[in-house]
């Protein structure tokens, strides 16, 4: 009864824990070789496990980086800019819509020619996607119109790298024969 009573009233199972903790250290000391080998297995087994989740999680589980994620769809792939315009003219179903075709191009402007990839947008991508432009303007829709202005936005790592981060290079028109199409 004595024993009993202790059981429930004392920490017996931290005193058992404890002792099987013990005893596996021990047992480990005894043979280093099946430790080493062990820890290694764990290691790189928790590594890949941990790679492998943070792909999945960065492609699949987190949502995009735009205002109201789930709403966005893609229509068509690589189809030309016109196209998607009259998509957005003759479908009702979507609010705003925009366009985008990635191809690349030649910068010659620096001390060597570089392949660039460009987007031709419309003047609806970045409102659909609600990015705003670091410096300067989106392009409005007066603009998006068969031989309007051309206009040009840039990233922030071509302005960095390429344009060597001037702020006068908004609305610079010099830069604009530098990019030639293959």
């Amino acid at each position: 009864m004595k024993e009993e009573t202790r059981e429930v009233w004392s920490f017996v199972w931290l005193e058992q824990l404890l002792q099987d903790i013990r005893l596996g250290f021990r047992m480990l000391r005894k043979s280093p070789g099946f430790t080493a080998v062990a820890i290694l297995t764990l290691a790189l087994g928790i590594g890949a496990n941990t790679a492998i989740f943070s792909v999945i999680n960065g492609v699949l589980l987190s949502p995009l980086p735009y205002k109201n994620p789930k709403q966005l769809v893609v229509v068509k792939e690589n189809d030309a800019l016109p196209d998607v315009m009259d998509i957005q003219t003759q479908v009702r179903a979507f609010s705003q819509g925009g366009g985008i075709n990635v191809e690349p191009m030649d910068y010659t402007g620096g001390t060597e020619p570089v392949q660039v990839r460009v987007g031709l947008i419309n003047a609806g991508f970045l409102e659909t996607l609600s990015v705003q432009p670091m410096l300067g303007r989106i392009i409005s829709p007066g603009e998006d119109v068969q031989g309007g202005p051309c206009l040009a936005m840039v990233s922030n790592d071509f302005w960095q790298n390429y344009l060597g981060s001037d702020p006068h290079a908004v609305g610079n028109t010099s830069e604009r024969t530098n990019l030639k199409s293959e």
